[in-house]
């Protein structure tokens, strides 16, 4: 958000900032994340030769280079793990909300000046309540892909280190342990079964809720048609809607006001209310920093559980504060940590089911009732926060609209150059780490292959000098030893030729029959395509690999082809079914007049009028097959039948690893595709644009 404000901005070199800054989006992320694995090494990488003795021992790793990624008992790995993940998915957020502001007036803007209000000001009132149509979904999509980070987790560290009496490593997700339980010795693929359903329920939840406060349903299916209500026949029908009933009334509905905007500006509840709310704050603090203290290893489960502990206890301290300054947002603060307060103790009953901490999620049931019926409005003026500004600032609150303020633009844009340079130059470092390893004599991704870093760094020492030789290597081999770039390159060029045609020609005909016809069971379909598309490829890899193997597809291309037409099938439907809509079905029903049947005015008039968007969608299916990593690394169990991202990732295969060779086969696979995108970005933006609305 703080990037796409900046480049909102009327500045120089916006477009340059804009490019660098979402290259770690055009890159294959498979090969993003091993550069960050090689620049975290413990005795050559390059974070550990910025960082220095002195940044070692800050980071509690004494005069030793820091184990990013193999220190037992350290939150060392993940934090790794995250912040490679946060430079793999900034770009995208930056772009969602560069949207976002472009779609808000500027005249808002400019009456702001005129009333005087500060860049704070508009950032507040402005800027964030407009956005707000775009920062949840946002939100929302970014959880979900932290939940499905498998390539992030399993090629930095696979789960490790280990963490001594569990099974799970302590970078384990959900899903990196159902892969590891299920596909690697001794394989036990039913236990396995069990997590990756528990997890389906999981999403498949967060999914319903995710589409139902987003309305992405409505969005793809259109408003849904209201049933005819009809008097319950047997008595269990009775029972349902009664109980249907009451739910909504007395529970949904209270629950839904108080979260809302809709309610008095100033509210008024309880003081032994507030006090309950704050003691179970503090509780949830404190028991959070017990948690943090008692971990002898860092476990991702266990953190995760303690921030949650912290994080719905600060909330909770927030509220309260809230509540005793009489306003209605600390009353919808409250009710939200409650809400969180109780989704952990249901987990936490799941867990442990006779803790005694579990009293918890009694008492945040009691405090919901407690503020949904206590709250009443609060009438006397001024307000305690009112008076409380008031006394801070020694000073009533000026009356009328301020002259306008005039500032020097100079000292406002260089703050702003300067935050761009710093987060360009964190976008850009492991392409450019790449990019000198492929070239580098020095065999890893170390600061003496970093280009400019290494000349302003390493001044008074002889330097490694530069080679083309990595690239004769991964292109022609040597002697006694072929090279296999241009089989794997064979491989993936067929396998991504063939996954576009299938998935296109279903995705066709699917879209246009959800498009075009009414039937039984649309709505239904149409929410799980959308929903489908929230789950993790790890939850699936389990059936896949039992049904396949049972077909005899393990090792094949056309397994391959299978499963990647399969998991993009339900994207390129809602995409093109959106186009679909805009097109009138007069010119379809004009040319079945003059004598053509459906499926002739089918491929005679929409196929020719949606030639754009099938283009798009044709890019985005050959480059998901062109990119894919974790079905081929999976399914592929013969070098010969390797795609080009699994033939990359088998060069750091320790304890042999080739970061040279990785760098430069690297640069000669991600090469075009960076060039595709930055060509067709344009395009891919107005496609989506069209296909994303109707009428």
């Amino acid at each position: 958000l703080l990037l796409a404000v900046l480049l909102n901005r009327r500045i120089r070199g916006r477009v340059l900032y804009r490019a660098l800054l979402l290259l770690p989006w055009a890159v294959p992320s498979y090969i993003t994340t091993l550069a960050w694995r090689g620049m975290f090494e413990t005795q050559q990488g390059l974070v550990n030769a910025l960082l220095g003795p002195f940044g070692w021992g800050l980071l509690g790793c004494g005069g030793d280079p820091c184990a990013w990624l193999t220190a037992p008992g350290s939150p060392l790995p993940l934090a790794a793990v995250i912040l490679t993940n946060v430079w793999l998915g900034f770009p995208f957020m930056m772009m969602v909300f560069s949207g976002g502001l472009q779609g808000i007036p500027p005249e808002l803007y400019e009456a702001a000046d005129v009333d005087g209000l500060t860049p704070w000001q508009k950032f507040r009132h402005i800027t964030v309540p407009l956005l707000k149509p775009t920062i949840v979904p946002a939100s929302l999509l970014g959880f979900i892909w932290t939940f499905n980070m498998f390539n992030v987790i399993y090629l930095m560290t696979a789960g490790e280190p280990p963490v001594p009496g569990m099974r799970a490593g302590a970078t384990d997700i959900l899903i990196t342990f159902v892969y590891t339980v299920g596909l690697r010795p001794p394989n036990e693929q039913g236990f396995a079964a069990a997590y990756s359903v528990v997890i389906f329920f999981m999403l498949l939840a967060f999914g319903l809720f995710y589409t139902r406060y987003t309305g992405a349903l409505e969005a793809f299916a259109g408003a849904k048609v209201p049933a005819v209500r009809r008097e319950p026949k047997n008595l269990v029908s009775r029972a349902v809607r009664r109980l249907r009933t009451f739910w909504a009334v007395r529970i949904a509905s209270p629950i839904k006001g108080a979260l809302g905007a809709d309610q008095p500006e100033h509210v008024h509840v309880p003081t032994w209310l507030i006090a309950a709310v704050a003691v179970l704050g503090a509780f949830e603090v404190a028991y959070g920093f017990l948690v943090y203290g008692s971990m002898r290893f860092w476990f991702v489960v266990t953190a995760v559980h303690a921030a949650w502990l912290l994080i719905v206890g600060s909330l909770l301290l927030l509220g309260a504060a809230g509540l005793a300054l009489r306003q209605r947002a600390g009353r919808r603060i409250v009710m939200w940590a409650l809400l969180l307060e109780i989704l952990g103790g249901v987990f936490a009953t799941i867990v442990a089911p006779t803790s005694l901490f579990n009293l918890r999620f009694l008492a945040a049931t009691f405090l919901i009732v407690s503020v949904v019926s206590s709250a009443t409005e609060y009438t006397v003026e001024p307000d305690p926060w009112t008076r409380l500004v008031d006394a801070l600032v020694r000073r009533t609150p000026t009356r009328g609209n301020p002259s306008p303020r005039r500032r020097s633009t100079r000292w406002t844009t260089v703050p702003v150059h300067a935050l761009l340079i710093l987060f360009t130059l964190f976008a850009i470092l492991p392409v450019l780490v790449v990019a000198g390893t492929a070239f580098g004599e020095f065999p890893a991704m170390a600061l003496q292959n970093t280009p400019i870093l290494r000349e302003l760094l390493l001044r008074d020492q002889s330097l490694p000098g530069w080679t083309t030789e990595h690239f004769q290597y991964v292109l022609f081999g040597e002697p006694g030893r072929d090279s296999r770039f241009f089989l794997w390159l064979r491989n993936s060029l067929v396998v991504s030729a063939a996954t576009t045609g299938v998935g296109l020609f279903l995705a066709l005909t699917g879209a246009y029959a959800f498009s075009r016809f009414q039937f039984r069971g649309k709505r239904g379909s149409m929410l799980s395509f959308v929903v489908v598309q929230m789950f993790p490829g790890a939850i699936i890899l389990i059936p896949y690999y039992v049904l396949f193997f049972q077909l005899g597809l393990i090792n094949t291309h056309m397994g391959l082809v299978i499963g990647y037409s399969v998991t993009a099938l339900p994207f390129v439907v809602w995409f093109l079914k959106g186009f679909f809509d805009t097109i009138p079905v007069d010119l379809e029903e004009a040319a079945m007049v003059d004598g053509t049947t459906q499926l002739g005015a089918f491929w005679r008039v929409i196929v020719p009028l949606a030639k754009p968007a099938i283009a798009v969608a044709a890019l985005f299916v050959f480059l998901s097959a062109w990119n894919e990593w974790l079905l081929a690394f999976t399914f592929m169990t013969s070098s010969d039948n390797y795609t080009l991202p699994v033939g990359v990732s088998s060069y750091i295969n320790p304890p042999q690893v080739f970061w040279n060779e990785f760098a430069a086969i690297s640069i000669l696979v991600a090469l075009p595709v960076v060039v595709l995108f930055i060509v067709f970005q344009k395009y891919l933006v107005s496609g989506l644009t069209v296909g994303a609305v109707k009428g």
